[in-house]
């Protein structure tokens, strides 16, 4: 996954995935995207949250599985006790969003405000926002 580092951003999965956050009934292409990959489709472009997913995927290790109906009957379905099994999404379809939705992953987040420490006022340069013309 390192040798990923450095790779070119991949923009058309951003606009996939746009894509895939609409509703069924604005996007019709969404249940045949849910399977594909999404993006360039290119090892040499990424996304960070992608990069990250891959990482853990490579070990077996889901971020946030999707349902697929169980076909069949026999051992088939005695691995999908509720009538769907689990699948690992594509790397490419996976968001930050989805780590904090994962039910495998316990979410540290360290509150600074809560603390009573922090003063927002005290981290402006400037009290008026200003354009940054740079």
């Amino acid at each position: 996954m390192v040798g990923n580092l450095g790779y070119r951003y991949d923009h058309e999965n951003l606009v996939d995935l746009a894509l895939l956050a609409l509703p069924s009934s604005i996007n019709p292409f969404k249940k045949q995207t849910i399977k594909a990959c999404l993006g360039g489709c290119t090892e040499y472009k990424v996304i960070c949250s992608g990069m990250i997913a891959n990482a853990f995927q490579a070990v077996g290790y889901p971020i946030v599985p999707a349902l697929r109906p169980a076909s069949g009957t026999g051992s088939h379905m005695a691995n999908a006790p509720y009538g769907s099994r689990l699948v690992m999404r594509h790397h490419s379809q996976i968001v930050p969003k989805d780590f904090d939705l994962s039910p495998n992953f316990e979410i540290v987040k360290y509150n600074i405000i809560g603390l009573g420490r922090f003063n927002y006022q005290s981290i402006w340069a400037e009290k008026k926002p200003t354009f940054n013309r740079d």
